[in-house]
């Protein structure tokens, strides 16, 4: 394969940042990339363990023609529109779709559907999270239609919280536009079922569509947009509202994301900063009153909060690699994984799928620092030790349990897994 196509410009493996999520796929051959995870622009092909095709985005239609983009320039646009975050409210970052927003705006629409169009066709169903992220950018790249007075709906599963009864009363949601900042109000989309597909808003937006005729442009005081928005008609949330405190803290750590160019904080081990508890109104104060010492200001050219001389913090963008432990013996396919999620936090996943029932034996797990191997950092009772598992899998299922631990960068881990009395340790696991 590689004789027809050429060298991959990048591989994926199931070490990299949250793995390959596609079942019995050994690698990714990634084209059109400019370093290692970065969007592949030409395309990729999933490559399973006997060395076959399974999966192949970007074979099918054509780019823009040439003289609509330069390739350099298509280039860019799609590596903006893939940072694009999806609608998970506890990781939503309103500065990727403002990004992504006044990218595919000063295009014009034409040009602009064209990049949407190229994303859709060279991106990964499985592995491109702005394919969601889009829905959002539609919603905030064009105007709020007199008739019917709203966008149409997005038909991902069911939002938490509801949208409203009225739906002009919320007419981008699940997005608001408030000061030119696009907070996203709900925690994310449970779904039974198969999700709406990006290309039915595409089609409605390029013929019925208003576009934005200026770029967005956030204002100085971002802090005080929390409150607007809770103040406006398009608060999600009725007074009382056993959600109310968890939205607001999830828009709070949006704004913290926003800003993180200028004013960036050490986060906990679920990515925040302000969480939904009595104290939270006072470290929002506190937070607020720091911010303005630092003189920021939003750059229009740059896309992002700059300080007073123009310059802004370093981009942090750290690649950890996950570290695999293959657990033998115990009567089914399981996997330990280890993943930096920060320099403070790793999350620990336990991976299994159904193997031969009368294989089963009496195990357990538990991680451990090198230079401290009487303490377990984590522990998995195992089959017939405690209750986490009751019963073996069937050879049709699978489980993940995951758990979070607090290991600096540079500590020397091990894991030892005890089957049938016997233990068995790991290698040095470095995550």
């Amino acid at each position: 394969m590689a004789a027809i196509l050429g060298k991959p410009d990048d591989i994926r493996t199931d070490r990299d940042p949250g793995g390959i999520s596609t079942a019995r796929t050994r690698e990714i051959w990634c084209y059109g990339t400019d370093g290692h995870l970065t969007f592949p622009t030409l395309g990729r092909i999933y490559i399973d363990f006997e060395g076959n095709a399974q999966y192949v985005f970007g074979g099918n239609g054509h780019p823009p023609d040439a003289s609509i983009f330069r390739e350099d320039e298509l280039s860019g646009v799609l590596r903006i529109i893939d940072r694009t975050s999806d609608c998970e409210g506890c990781r939503y970052d309103p500065l990727s779709v403002i990004q992504t927003v006044n990218a595919l705006q000063a295009l014009g629409k034409d040009k602009a559907f064209a990049a949407i169009d190229e994303y859709l066709r060279v991106s990964s169903l499985p592995h491109s999270k702005a394919r969601e992220g889009l829905f959002l950018v539609l919603r905030v790249l064009f105007e709020i239609p007199e008739d019917p007075g709203h966008m149409p709906p997005m038909l991902l599963g069911l939002p938490n919280p509801d949208p409203p009864r009225d739906p002009k009363r919320i007419p981008r949601f699940p997005i608001a536009l408030i000061d030119d900042i696009p907070i996203l109000l709900i925690g994310g989309y449970g779904l039974q079922g198969r999700a709406q597909d990006i290309k039915v808003h595409v089609k409605y937006f390029r013929k019925s569509g208003l576009f934005r005729t200026r770029p967005l442009n956030p204002p100085e005081r971002p802090f005080d947009s929390v409150k607007s928005l809770e103040k406006s008609p398009e608060w999600p949330h009725l007074k009382g509202d056993a959600w109310e405190d968890h939205g607001r803290a999830m828009m709070r750590n949006q704004i913290l994301r926003l800003v993180a160019s200028v004013y960036r904080l050490e986060a906990d081990v679920y990515g925040s900063w302000i969480s939904p508890d009595g104290e939270a109104d006072t470290r929002w104060a506190k937070l607020k009153t720091e911010f303005s010492q630092v003189g920021a200001k939003w750059d229009g050219g740059m896309c992002r909060y700059v300080f007073k001389d123009g310059t802004s913090l370093p981009d942090e963008r750290k690649i950890y690699f996950r570290e695999i432990w293959e657990l033998r013996g115990i009567g089914n396919d399981a996997e330990l994984i280890l993943e930096r999620d920060s320099p403070k936090y790793v999350t620990v996943h336990l991976q299994q799928s159904g193997g031969d029932l009368a294989a089963f034996r009496p195990w357990s797990l538990r991680i451990f620092r090198v230079k401290d191997k009487e303490k377990s950092l984590v522990e998995f009772p195992g089959r017939g030790q405690g209750p986490v598992y009751t019963s073996p899998l069937g050879s049709n299922t699978s489980s993940n349990e995951s758990r979070s631990m607090t290991v600096l960068e540079g500590e020397d881990l091990q894991a030892e897994l005890i089957v049938d009395s016997k233990s068995r340790l790991s290698p040095v696991l470095k995550p």
